[in-house]
């Protein structure tokens, strides 16, 4: 007989006293004592009775009493003064005051007492395995990923090869990926990075990822990865480490993407991470993708498992003949977990008895039926009940979805668990089940009607008793599956708060798919037309901040559309806004005529609009309208209209200010562009819109690069970088890198920049954006560049031309990569277009188009068009050539006039130039942009033919020489060579 009692369970055949599944030592005559007292059933026992019943063979004393109940108290933790088990009244004896629940035990499992059957068959895969732990000791870390069909073992392989692992001395960590989603972003890696790191570490992991009351500001992710990587990495310097993913199939959108970015620097880390999916699911072909696809990084190594063999079937069927054991396997095909249900649900049967399978059960569901059939019909309710809640369940989930008493509920879920469907999980109150088949079918044995109302009153429960993240996730999850029993506005209205705040913190996958589920779920159910607005424009959103542009854009027209129904301007205008989320997502060079088209038909929608809705869509517009050629008027007009409705909000006054400084940025605005950029970090600041302070700080850093002012503009990019480490914003994280890669490159550190450019492509597989794809490939140019080679990237190019029409500093990079491969008359004629007055509109390229130009014409003896370019460029004199949002340079204006002042033969401007030139270049620091100077005029020099000029050109062509070397500008150093083979080394 088995006896349950707060959270103690008392096997009276094992004489085995438990706490929460645990053992609990106790001595046997203190057991007697506890059996006696439950038998008695809550009455008093006299002393003389215990004395009796407990020691019937000796004479007891009162002392021997006094020291069993104090030895029993201590067992159960319980307090006389204050006792919630063992209770002494004075002069009339001693009783339990627990209520106590007696069960009858289930028939023993076959398999022994824990119910696992033996690990039989996976020597080979075991060997694997090994042999990628033993690399991941040498340096040599790894992936592996285990396949299979359901029931094949796949977590039992993990598990059992986690054992040996930390019998080996290795640190280990295991997650899991909820079959039902219903945890938060990332959840397996929450409970991996438990393991994994600790303390002071863990707090700055995770603070404001996880932590359901940290700022919503603080929880992007993104930016987390790299140094989750970096602890990980550095945690396994002290301690090889095996990280383990149960489920990888399930795996949410985040969790792949951290598992992605970690495999990029497994080749030299001492980390084995080894997942399961199942084979053929509809996500399987993400995880394949993920880990096994081009990329930085080692590829995943494939497992399949197969079936087991009839040798190794017959090792789980240790009490059955033979001929019974191969027809056991025969049916199960080998797959160990249906083999399993088979000999649970005929335990019963004698060893020798031939078994028609075939009527017991025609499918491993039909067996786990016929096992489950041997419970109580209450307790099969109980777990089909839980099964709705999914594979991981707390007990008040169960409780929140039956009638009756708790008490009864919970010995039923410890009925589960003696019957092998369920695993405690860390508690008593907290259940697995055993496989997700177990769950599954115990599932559909519900009809509709109660697995709606389950699902119904679990969503009420989880709103009810937690305001957590993941509380609200799964009431939403569930609340999807009970429209007909809560109404659609209900649901959308819980998935609608559930997906902003998913927004919110930049998890856009878990946003979108909560979105899409609750639309699902609606279908057609009559619903408010606001709510379904209301969910259209957040899932449009989070599809474009995914990079799924059209699928974003379809989404929100159908939102706009629904909008004209209901007669409201905010709904039309948040819909519109929603089309170019984000200050980071605007893309140089592109003008999307849909997004203006769509944006100027909800700005003439007035009815229902409020001034703080319109001065967004009109700034908004603004800054859509940015690379159109001759918007500027318009776009002037737009700001002003923005500006004259006073916004009352601090989101939108920012919002308007920020609009101004994007759309009338103009190479002559200079001077005036630094106050209003100082004003924007002023109002961002105040107002705590951190993503509007950073994008002002990225304007900061532009403007004093493009004064020259590198001292100035490193500080900026260190508050910058400050405040990306404090807030993880993704949408401008990538940028740290990209500022220090392009001082790298103008410094001449070329090893250093290739390291910058390669952790951006790292971020690029987890933040898709056009801005990151456009900074990395003009890098990657530029470095080509200097090591004397653009030619080979002509086709990257001209793909560059094609998608940005409008930026015309690629159409001047096609110029440069013409040049080295010989395909000079081409080049001449992109020299002789784009020099034209007119042709290059006043935008953020301007300036560094027109330097790039002037070197080409110079190169190319364009003497013809010199004074066309000179006459436009020297406007700019004093300036630093910057291309986009600091993006990348071209060093100083003036060495560009010097060049176009050289060739054209006035040599008295061309002198001014190259000293002012020099003197910029050399405060600014910027190596590789003073050699290359150095080099151009000692080349001028030679050109120029006197020979009282060779002494000055053979100086800077030995100082540009030696810096060519040291750096590696391969382009530079050409050109000091051919100077000096020229006039001589002297």
């Amino acid at each position: 007989m088995l006896y349950r009692f707060g959270e103690f369970e008392l096997d009276e055949d094992r004489r085995e006293l438990r706490r929460d599944g645990e053992d609990v030592a106790i001595e046997s005559r203190i057991l007697d004592l506890l059996l006696q007292l439950i038998r008695a059933s809550g009455r008093v026992l006299p002393r003389e009775d215990l004395k009796r019943l407990v020691w019937p063979d000796v004479a007891a004393s009162d002392h021997s009493v006094n020291q069993a109940l104090y030895g029993l108290r201590r067992a159960l933790g319980d307090d006389p003064r204050e006792p919630r088990y063992v209770q002494t009244l004075r002069g009339r004896g001693v009783r339990l005051i627990a209520e106590v629940a007696s069960l009858e035990p289930p028939p023993p499992s076959p398999f022994g007492p824990t119910g696992e059957p033996p690990f039989v068959g996976r020597e080979g895969v075991m060997a694997q395995l090994d042999e990628a732990l033993a690399a991941a000791d040498a340096g040599r870390g790894g992936l592996v990923l285990i396949t299979g069909e359901p029931g094949i073992g796949k977590t039992r392989v993990l598990e059992e090869f986690r054992k040996r692992a930390i019998a080996a001395g290795h640190l280990t960590a295991m997650g899991h990926c909820p079959e039902d989603a219903g945890a938060p972003a990332f959840w397996p890696w929450i409970e991996i990075l438990r393991e994994v790191i600790a303390g002071e570490d863990w707090d700055r992991v995770t603070s404001g990822l996880w932590d359901d009351e940290a700022p919503r500001r603080d929880e992007a992710r993104f930016r987390l990865f790299d140094s989750i990587d970096r602890l990980i990495g550095e945690r396994a310097m002290e301690q090889p480490l095996l990280v383990a993913l149960d489920d990888l199939h399930c795996a949410d959108d985040a969790t792949v993407a951290l598992l992605k970015h970690l495999r990029y620097g497994l080749s030299d880390q001492k980390v084995l991470i080894v997942g399961s999916s199942r084979l053929g699911s509809a996500s399987y072909g993400r995880v394949v993708n993920a880990l096994g696809g081009s990329g930085a990084g080692p590829p995943a190594a494939f497992i399949q498992l197969g079936p087991l063999s009839l040798s190794d079937s017959s090792k789980l069927l240790p009490d059955r003949e033979e001929a019974v054991a191969a027809q056991y396997h025969e049916y199960s095909g080998g797959n160990p977990f249906f083999l399993s249900q088979i000999v649970l649900a005929t335990r019963a049967t004698p060893p020798d008895a031939d078994v028609d399978l075939a009527v017991a059960g025609r499918t491993v569901g039909d067996f786990v039926l016929a096992h489950l059939r041997q419970l109580p019909k209450f307790t099969r309710r109980v777990l089909g009940l839980a099964a709705v809640a999914g594979r991981d369940f707390h007990v008040s989930d169960v409780a929140a979805m039956v009638s009756g008493n708790p008490e009864e509920v919970l010995q039923a879920l410890y009925a589960g668990v003696r019957s092998f469907v369920l695993d405690l999980d860390g508690n008593s109150a907290s259940f697995r089940f055993r496989h997700v088949l177990l769950c599954d079918v115990l599932k559909d044995q519900l009809d509709v009607g109660d697995r709606d109302h389950a699902h119904g009153r679990l969503a009420l429960h989880l709103i009810a008793a937690s305001s957590s993240r993941a509380a609200q996730y799964r009431a939403a999850k569930h609340a999807c599956r009970a429209v007909a029993v809560l109404g659609a506005d209900t649901v959308l209205e819980l998935s609608l708060g559930v997906a902003r705040d998913a927004a919110k913190s930049f998890a856009f996958d878990v946003a979108q798919r909560i979105c899409e589920e609750a639309l699902a779920a609606v279908g057609s159910s009559p619903a408010s037309e606001s709510l379904l607005v209301e969910i259209l424009v957040v899932l449009g959103e989070s599809q474009i901040r995914r990079g799924q542009r059209a699928a974003g854009r379809a989404t929100l027209e159908a939102a706009i559309e629904q909008a004209g129904a209901t007669a409201s301007g905010d709904l039309i205008g948040e819909a519109a806004l929603a089309l170019s989320p984000g200050f980071f997502a605007i893309e140089t060079g592109v003008f999307d005529p849909q997004v203006v088209s769509l944006l100027e038909a909800a700005l003439g929608t007035k009815s229902g609009r409020s001034r703080d809705v319109e001065a967004q869509l009109a700034a908004r517009l603004a800054m859509a309208l940015y690379w159109k050629s001759g918007s500027g008027l318009r776009r002037k007009e737009l700001v002003e209209h923005a500006e004259a409705l006073v916004p009352q909000s601090p989101r939108s006054r920012v919002f308007v200010s920020a609009a101004r400084v994007v759309a009338l940025w103009s190479a002559d605005s200079i001077a005036a562009r630094q106050g209003e950029v100082d004003q924007l970090i002023e109002f961002a600041s105040a107002s705590g819109d951190i993503e509007l302070e950073l994008l002002g700080r990225v304007f900061g850093v532009t403007t004093q690069l493009e004064r020259g002012n590198h001292a100035s503009a490193r500080r900026e990019i260190g508050e910058f970088s400050s405040l990306v480490e404090a807030h993880r914003l993704p949408g401008a994280s990538w940028f740290v890198d990209m500022y220090y890669g392009m001082l790298a490159l103008e410094a001449g550190e070329l090893g250093r920049a290739s390291q910058r450019i390669s952790r951006m492509a790292k971020f690029r597989s987890v933040f898709p954006d056009a801005n990151l794809e456009n900074s990395i490939a003009v890098m990657t140019a530029i470095a080509s560049w200097w090591r004397g080679d653009l030619g080979p990237l002509i086709g990257s190019i001209e793909e560059l031309v094609d998608r940005y029409p409008a930026a015309i500093a690629w159409k001047v990079a096609r110029g440069l990569a013409l040049i080295d491969l010989g395909r000079i008359d081409e080049a001449r004629e992109i020299v002789a277009i784009l020099s034209r007055p007119g042709e290059l509109p006043d935008d953020t390229l301007r300036v560094v188009s027109l330097t790039v130009l002037a070197h080409m014409a110079v190169v190319l003896k364009m003497v013809e068009d010199v004074p066309t370019l000179y006459s436009q460029l020297v406007a700019y004199r004093g300036r630093y050539a910057i291309g986009g949002y600091g993006v990348f340079s071209w060093g100083a204006v003036d060495s560009g006039l010097a060049r176009l002042a050289a060739t054209a033969g006035d040599w008295g401007a061309a002198g001014e130039f190259i000293e002012s030139a020099s003197l910029m270049l050399s405060e600014a620091g910027v190596r590789a942009w003073k050699a290359e100077h150095e080099a151009s005029v000692a080349a001028l020099l030679v050109r120029r033919g006197r020979s009282r000029d060779f002494q000055e050109a053979r100086r800077l062509a030995q100082m540009a020489s030696r810096e060519a070397q040291r750096s590696g500008l391969g382009r530079v150093s050409r050109i000091a060579r051919g100077v000096l083979d020229f006039i001589g080394d002297g």
